[in-house]
């Protein structure tokens, strides 16, 4: 295993697989949930149509975003991408698979961000993140905010953040999680599309904190919120064995975007030290 990739086919069948419409295009993400040695592991194919088979790229962005926060420092549920044979239905498949740990405490209460805004009267993105600044979540909204953009992930949806409520009545923000709608996604079914992509392309996404453009969420937060650092051969490292994982196009595209976006981001950020 290198840093989270597990090439060697395994054999995933034995799970309940079933299927949800994925946010990326027609075709659906095939899930599942087990447990092993008192873990629950949550696992996740990437866009799949019956007639088109498997053919889109989530399950393995989990792996690269999951590099990227560790480069980063950033808290996150630590994605690992297997090489599997698993089953939807009568439909046999073979692909990657993302898999992540439970990041759930003993005694902690899930809380969606919805559910959190429905709660408090809460019906738009702007007071969702002054809720959560008066809440105490401000560094983790930043850090989020931050992410999203230099991934371009597009589906921060109020399912996709969480806040966990401790026993003692502390609330705070879950590690960030589900990346798989990041860099070129999108275009998976369209890789004539992806070499003209511009890196730095403003993006309208499915935010429900702040605003649905990336960018303009980067000027209603703190930037100095990142520990570490991004450079090109950080970006080697986190690209560098994926060579047969991701189609070559898809990993050219990733390494632009990850430099040319963590070049704007320490712009902006010097500009407002």
């Amino acid at each position: 295993m290198a840093w989270g990739l597990h090439t060697e086919e395994v054999d995933l069948t034995w799970a309940g697989w079933a299927s949800e419409q994925a946010a990326s295009a027609a075709g659906e993400l095939p899930k599942t949930t087990a447990v092993a040695d008192g873990v629950t592991y949550y696992y996740k194919a990437s866009s799949y149509d019956p007639e088109l088979g498997l053919y889109g790229v989530e399950a393995q962005n989990e792996l690269v975003v999951s590099r990227v926060l560790d480069c980063l420092g950033v808290p996150h549920a630590r994605y690992e991408l297997y090489n599997a044979r698993f089953s939807v239905g009568e439909c046999k498949l073979h692909g990657w698979v993302s898999r992540a740990a439970s990041y759930i405490r003993p005694g902690d209460e899930r809380i969606s961000l919805g559910s959190f805004c429905m709660a408090h009267g809460i019906d738009n993105g702007m007071d969702a993140l002054r809720a959560c600044k008066a809440a105490g979540l401000w560094k983790g909204m930043c850090q989020m905010a931050v992410v999203d953009y230099l991934v371009a992930n597009r589906d921060r949806h109020s399912s996709n953040v969480e806040l966990l409520l401790a026993a003692d009545g502390t609330l705070r923000l879950a590690p960030l999680f589900d990346f798989g709608l990041s860099f070129v996604a999108p275009y998976a079914k369209r890789p004539e599309d992806i070499a003209s992509f511009d890196p730095l392309r403003r993006l309208p996404a499915n935010n429900a904190i702040g605003m649905t453009i990336l960018d303009e969420n980067l000027r209603l937060v703190d930037l100095d919120v990142i520990p570490g650092a991004l450079d090109a051969r950080k970006i080697g490292c986190i690209l560098g064995d994926l060579e047969g994982v991701l189609p070559r196009e898809h990993l050219e595209k990733t390494a632009e975007m990850l430099e040319r976006r963590w070049e704007r981001y320490e712009e902006l950020r010097d500009l407002e030290g």
